[in-house]
C-alpha cells in the first residue's frame, strides 16, 4: 500500500458532535466538499504552513523521516521504504511511503501521529 500524504487537517464547525448530526433533512452532507485546501498547493509545497493544517508529511525531507513520527512499526527495518513512483505526477511529491506485509513473517506496519482532538478533522492520506 503506497501513501503520497499524510495530511491532517482541523476546522472548527458549528455542527454538533453527535453521530450523524452532519447530515441534513435531505439526507445530503453539511460537511464541506470539493478541492479543499490542497488545490493551492502544487504537489502539496508549503501545504504544512496553512494555519488550518495541524500536520503534513509529503516524505520529501532528508533525513529519517520516521523522526517526524510519534510512532512507526516497521519490523527488522523490512516493512517501510521511501519509494519513487515511475511515471510520477506534477500534483505529487516524487516519494511515497510503501508499507508491505509478508505472509508468515510479519503483518505489515505503519506510522502514526498523535494530535489533539478538534470537533471536526479531516484526513488525507
Amino acid at each position: 500500500m503506497n501513501f503520497t500524504l499524510i495530511l491532517i487537517a482541523a476546522f472548527v464547525t458549528t455542527t454538533a458532535a453527535g453521530l450523524g448530526e452532519d447530515i441534513a433533512a435531505d439526507g445530503k452532507s453539511k460537511l464541506p466538499n470539493g478541492e479543499g485546501i490542497a488545490a493551492k498547493f502544487k504537489a502539496d509545497t508549503g501545504i504544512h504552513k496553512h494555519e488550518s493544517v495541524i500536520y503534513a508529511n509529503g516524505f520529501e525531507g532528508q533525513g529519517d523521516w520516521k523522526k517526524l513520527w510519534d510512532e512507526t512499526r516497521d519490523k527488522d527495518g523490512q516493512v517501510l521504504s521511501l519509494v519513487s513512483p515511475p511515471g510520477g505526477d506534477p500534483k505529487l511529491g516524487k516519494h511515497c511511503l510503501q508499507a508491505k506485509a509478508t505472509l508468515g513473517h510479519d503483518t505489515g506496519g505503519g506510522a502514526t501521529k498523535w494530535f489533539e482532538s478538534s470537533k471536526t478533522l479531516f484526513i488525507r492520506f
